[in-house]
């Protein structure tokens, strides 16, 4: 199936890239062990309630064949990351990734200092399986998974 990618060029906010890409669910394992990452503020960010802010933080890196989830927990006073994202277009999960920057939802207005935890970040992983083209597809192999 192809499907556009809408990304940010160079950063939020400033240059939007649409590229057509083919797209098809594929079932994946995870691993039983995972790592933490934290998501820490690289720089001081102003904030204000309900406006969702992209806050750059410390690099992290992903490595290939890892997904990542951030927690949902609220780390921070003013707030809690609802993504994560990165400059630049997606790369695959079989490609290593670097995380720079957060999207921020303050609860209160106020300022974020460099070096504030703003979350955690778990970077899981994954095992790319084989592709299901169908939803009946996606049954069979869930079904198949959890008789295993």
């Amino acid at each position: 199936m192809k499907t556009d990618l809408v990304y940010w060029e160079d950063e939020i906010g400033k240059t939007p890239k649409k590229i057509s890409v083919d797209v098809s669910p594929y079932g994946i394992q995870l691993g039983t062990r995972a790592e933490w990452q934290m998501g820490i503020a690289a720089e001081d960010k102003k904030v204000e309630a309900n406006v969702l802010t992209p806050i750059k933080i410390m690099p992290v890196t992903v490595p290939e064949g890892a997904i990542v989830l951030p927690c949902i927990f609220m780390r921070h006073a003013l707030g809690i990351v609802t993504g994560i994202t990165c400059s630049g277009r997606c790369k695959p999960v079989e490609e290593e990734r670097t995380i720079s920057e957060v999207l921020f939802h303050p609860i209160e207005s106020g300022v974020i200092y460099k070096n504030e935890l703003l979350t955690v970040i778990n970077i899981i992983p994954a095992a790319i399986e084989e592709e299901l083209p169908s939803k009946e597809a996606v049954y069979r192999w869930m079904q198949k998974r959890y008789e295993e």
